[in-house]
């Protein structure tokens, strides 16, 4: 039998074809070579490491927010720089209709602590929400509906 792979999950030493790589190294015929892992360095909130790292539960989330809880309402929104596209559109309608329930001034106050580029993309997804998921329900004008929410995000997205 012939063992032409090998990995050992303690010091990643993995042998294919005669080259051995031990980490980042790699020795082959007496010759060594060294790859540096490609890294990227981004700063985090640690409310985007706790998205990243706890499960999402959507239903509990658009529930809690319905309810008027803040930070659920803060998560909620947060996920959204996971969608884009078409997904914008139906994310943005709930987020139309969850800020129709509870009312611009309790929406307003809850959206405060958002950084501006997350309050910026959030005028996007609503624009989009009331176009596409709240039109059929004859409230079409989001600057209408929602003028306090409407006012900061616009600052935040570049609009005048």
């Amino acid at each position: 039998m012939k063992l032409r792979e090998m990995l050992l999950w303690g010091g990643l030493l993995v042998t294919v074809g005669g080259a051995i790589a031990i980490g980042g190294l790699v020795y082959r015929h007496r010759t060594i070579t060294y790859t540096p892992p490609e890294l990227e360095v981004v700063e985090i909130t640690r409310s985007q490491l706790e998205d990243l790292l706890i499960p999402v539960n959507y239903g509990g989330l658009i529930n809690q927010s319905l309810a008027g809880d803040a930070p659920s309402l803060r998560r909620l929104i947060r996920l959204a720089r996971h969608t884009n596209g078409g997904g914008a559109y139906g994310f943005g309608a709930v987020l139309a209709k969850i800020a129709l329930q509870i009312g611009d001034q309790d929406f307003f106050a809850a959206i405060q602590p958002l950084s501006s580029p997350e309050l910026g993309r959030l005028h996007h997804f609503l624009g989009a929400g009331f176009e596409y998921g709240v039109a059929q329900s004859g409230l079409e004008d989001f600057a209408d509906q929602l003028p306090q929410t409407y006012t900061l995000t616009a600052e935040h997205a570049g609009i005048e």
